[in-house]
């Protein structure tokens, strides 16, 4: 990122930090927007066209086509951007005409998007009443129950603030192995999609976790065999030893993504699609926002400095990862409240058992999740 800002300040002169911070947010406005209606578009074929058992089917066929999408641009991304190792390559600013280009090659498939609107069989409803829709749907128990779990779940998955630089400034990888570690994790989180709905459909959402969360603290753990350079002694280069703890995390998170969107189809109202499915999405993904800010916050706490990982003092590094590590493991704790299997879940849909309290704290941490997240990142800007 330090050269990402170098390249842009040196092409414009005057470009700031806070600037590139800027445009980024507006540039991921658009992406969320276009985000929501696939989302609410994939949610209404599903609904019209899929059984209980099969849901998820046709999300799985979009996200999968979007995962591999993000292996392309990551491989792109790599390889055009390597002007000072390879001494040929693209600036920086040249990677971001390629991507706007990119966006613009799209607007002529929007021939083939055709959607048979509820609203010819039945008038669209006015913004008071999907309001009163969403109210009674997130005071269902089978709504609030499990994503206040999965609220939790991620918000705890509090990430490795500084582990970049450890690897850039502490363990000196350079921009190609930093590409390759991003190449890698793409086309294992594409993976983790692909075995899930083919190979673990049918498992447990309970025991998915349960697994999956035992494991990852495993690797992550394994990173302090890196951080105290153990892996040296044995003889494995820091690079493998990274790329192998890197591909794992993503994988996980490939295995992990498609039970929470099984979930939030079953619940999305007809006619509703996509301000349900957007605000459980977004209900979802906050608190993964939630757990960047304890990750910031939790930084503070030791030197993790680029000062710090030139000086390869790694103590902070180490106390960090431990920290992280125990908080992602937590949730497994009350895995209970997560519903076994789609079958559970229906059965619990179909009791129709509903609570004010509960529904009132999903919009409350919603709302605060939103402003908190928003807030930090206006203060780090400027």
């Amino acid at each position: 990122m330090l050269r990402n800002c170098e390249d842009a300040t040196a092409r414009s002169g005057d470009l700031t930090i806070a600037m590139i911070g800027w445009l980024l947010f507006t540039q991921t406005c658009g992406m969320i927007l276009s985000d929501v209606m696939s989302d609410a578009y994939c949610c209404e074929l599903s609904q019209a066209y899929e059984t209980t058992a099969s849901t998820g089917g046709i999300q799985a066929l979009a996200y999968g086509c979007r995962f591999f999408a993000a292996i392309l641009g990551a491989c792109g991304g790599t390889f055009l951007y390597n002007k000072t190792d390879w001494g040929w390559g693209l600036d920086f600013w040249m990677v971001c005409l390629i991507c706007a280009v990119f966006q613009c090659i799209a607007f002529p498939m929007l021939v083939f998007l055709e959607e048979e609107r509820a609203s010819s069989k039945a008038p669209a409803e006015s913004i008071p009443a999907q309001i009163q829709m969403i109210w009674q749907t997130v005071q269902l128990r089978a709504v609030w129950q499990p994503l206040l779990y999965i609220y939790f779940y991620n918000v705890m998955q509090v990430p490795n603030v500084a582990w970049n630089s450890f690897l850039l400034k502490g363990l000196e990888f350079s921009a190609l192995e930093l590409g390759a570690l991003h190449i890698g994790g793409s086309i294992l989180s594409f993976l983790g999609l692909i075995v899930y709905r083919n190979f673990l459909f049918d498992m447990s959402w309970r025991l998915i976790y349960l697994i999956t969360t035992l494991l990852s603290l495993v690797f992550s753990c394994l990173q302090l065999l890196l951080i105290y350079r153990v892996n040296k002694e044995a003889g494995i280069s820091d690079f493998l030893f990274s790329f192998g703890d890197n591909l794992f995390a993503a994988f996980v998170n490939g295995v992990q993504f498609l039970p929470t969107v099984i979930m939030m189809l079953a619940l999305c109202p007809d006619q509703q699609e996509g301000a349900t499915f957007a605000m459980f999405t977004t209900f979802s993904n906050i608190a993964g926002v939630i757990g960047g800010v304890i990750g910031n916050a939790a930084g503070q706490i030791w030197d993790v400095s680029n000062a710090a990982m030139l000086a390869q003092n790694f103590s902070g590094m180490a106390y960090l990862t431990i920290l992280k590590s125990c908080l992602q493991v937590f949730p497994i704790l009350f895995v209970c409240f997560l519903p076994d299997s789609r079958e559970s879940h229906e059965a619990m849909a179909k009791s129709g058992e509903k609570s004010r309290f509960f529904g009132g704290l999903f919009i409350v941490l919603m709302v605060c999740s939103l402003s908190l997240a928003v807030g930090n990142a206006v203060y780090e800007l400027h």
